[in-house]
């Protein structure tokens, strides 16, 4: 979420349908075989990192092409997040095309989508035809996608429906190695102090969490000022019990605004976080490069911040995986 007082995210529609072929259509085809085992599909999960190692990456707003961001950073992002509405079910090759080209510019994609009916009614198979043929246009793709079924679920319907939509879902959609299947969850299920076990998806590759430092002014005074933030403040919790579940963690969205009176300060949390990220063990980190939904202000790199972005995903530890 951008603030603490924002409890779901936002979704974006990539649009424009490619003409990618008929692969799905409602019958699941056998999962594709491969001749040897890739680097990517060789750790926990497909596109783990390794120990010691992170995907570096973001999502991007409206004010930039991927190209033209990577142009500027000199090198392609690690992973790329992005978002989708449910529309109609013809989707999934728009979904397909993104994390195509994601995998063309080894990038790992992160989808996360929205569904066409709530979460009990795809627990219940309600709606197959549709998730068959994301499975089967995703698990087409020849590298891994980390797919994400209704980020930022928090308050919006049951966990026990989503417990369910995941139970149900998760063995289609590990019919083809490449995909890793992940719930990305508030950062406020742990810190507005709700039952963290009921958000447990035993099914997951590896749990993605949304939360960030949601500072935006020096004015004490302001009705919704937020404190400044650690990144241990912010993913201390979810990295616990991401241990206790034996899951491996990853920030899927998070950002730091400027620190206008304080140069300086704003690179050094992003630093800072990623060190931490690095330290804990977390898989990849994602930053929310978008003034998408943000009404205290944007999140989108420049400056400090963008020089920073681009010291770090320069360093060794930063990966691409395919």
């Amino acid at each position: 979420m951008t603030d603490d007082t924002m409890p779901s995210r936002r979704s974006i529609l990539l649009g424009g349908a490619a003409a990618l072929g008929a692969a799905g259509l409602g019958l699941l085809p056998p999962a594709p075989a491969a001749a040897a085992t890739p680097w990517w599909r060789s750790g926990r999960f497909p596109g783990d990192p390794g120990t010691g190692k992170i995907v570096y990456g973001s999502s991007m707003g409206p004010q930039q092409t991927v190209p033209d961001f990577e142009k500027g950073i000199g090198t392609t992002l690690g992973c790329h997040r992005s978002y989708f509405k449910y529309v109609h079910d013809e989707q999934w090759r728009d979904m397909r095309r993104v994390a195509l080209d994601d995998i063309n510019n080894h990038r790992v994609p992160v989808i996360s989508t929205k569904l066409p009916g709530p979460w009990q009614e795809v627990a219940d198979g309600k709606h197959d035809g549709w998730l068959r043929n994301v499975a089967a246009g995703l698990g087409s793709v020849p590298g891994p996608v980390w797919f994400c079924l209704h980020h930022e679920p928090r308050g919006e319907q049951t966990p026990a429906a989503y417990r369910a939509m995941y139970t149900h879902a998760a063995p289609i959609l590990h019919r083809f190695p490449n995909i890793a299947v992940t719930p990305i969850l508030n950062g406020w299920i742990w810190q507005g102090g709700d039952d963290v076990e009921a958000w447990h998806i035993p099914e997951a590759d590896l749990i993605g969490v949304d939360d960030y430092n949601p500072w935006w002014t020096y004015d004490t005074t302001e009705p919704n000022y937020r404190p400044w933030k650690t990144p241990e403040r912010i993913w201390g919790e979810p990295i616990a019990t991401c241990r206790q579940w034996g899951k491996p963690l990853f920030v899927a969205e998070y950002g730091v605004r400027y620190a206008y009176q304080e140069p300086g300060k704003s690179a050094a949390w992003l630093t800072h976080a990623y060190e931490y990220a690095l330290e804990q063990g977390l898989v990849a980190l994602s930053y929310f490069n978008s003034g998408v939904e943000s009404p205290n202000g944007t999140w989108v790199l420049d400056g400090e911040r963008l020089d920073t972005f681009k010291q770090l995903i320069h360093r060794p530890e930063s990966v691409h995986v395919i």
